[in-house]
């Protein structure tokens, strides 16, 4: 659970006295995995706890975060010894448990802070620590900033976040060095994994 005080998320304006917005990430979400969304059943839930505690005068929201797409594409060289199939699972997993909302993953092991940037050297951290990685030669990143009114503006290198938001991994290249590829943005296809892309929950109000 996230606090946002001052907040009002439905016109996403700061310093309302008197208001309160709780951003809901669920521990556990085996629809959306990547990206865990509240449904209305839990927000309802979370309402009818908080109504109970709330002062008269303060105006309380309970609202799913919003996730910002990204992309990803690293090319590195490989340490003599290991498979390049292993390194690429080993690599991808390291990169989605960084860039992950949850504990025990992100980059201190709370999961990755709300409104915190993504940039291209997070990435290349977390790639860093993976074992039969000798050298990266190159780490790109790519999303979709979204901005208050929800317009997304693509952007590279960085991407910044608003404080109700988090980073989703949307699709991850990975290429030995010799290889490497610009990046390559998949959208979600009709009848794909619902597990991959996020559905709209709205939001409740106490």
């Amino acid at each position: 659970m996230h606090v946002l005080p001052r907040h009002k998320p439905h016109e996403r304006i700061d310093e309302v006295p008197g208001v309160v917005t709780l951003v809901i990430v669920p521990a556990y979400d085996p629809i959306h995995p990547n990206e865990p969304i509240p449904d209305q059943i839990m927000l309802r839930r979370v309402c009818e706890e908080l109504e109970l505690r709330r002062l008269v005068t303060t105006e309380l929201y309970v609202t799913p975060p919003q996730y910002v797409p990204l992309w990803v594409s690293v090319a590195f060289e490989i340490e003599a010894g290991y498979g390049f199939e292993t390194v690429h699972r080993w690599l991808e997993l390291a990169i989605r448990q960084y860039l992950a909302p949850l504990p025990p993953y992100g980059p201190a092991g709370q999961g990755w802070p709300f409104g915190r940037a993504v940039s291209a050297a997070d990435v290349e951290a977390a790639v860093l620590k993976v074992e039969g990685i000798r050298l990266v030669s190159e780490v790109l990143l790519e999303g979709d900033e979204i901005d208050a009114t929800g317009k997304p503006t693509t952007r590279s290198g960085k991407i910044r976040l608003h404080k109700w938001q988090l980073p989703v991994l949307r699709g991850v290249q990975i290429s030995e060095a010799e290889n490497a590829e610009p990046i390559e943005r998949e959208e979600p296809a009709a009848g794909g994994d619902p597990g991959q892309f996020p559905v709209p929950v709205e939001r409740e109000e106490c």
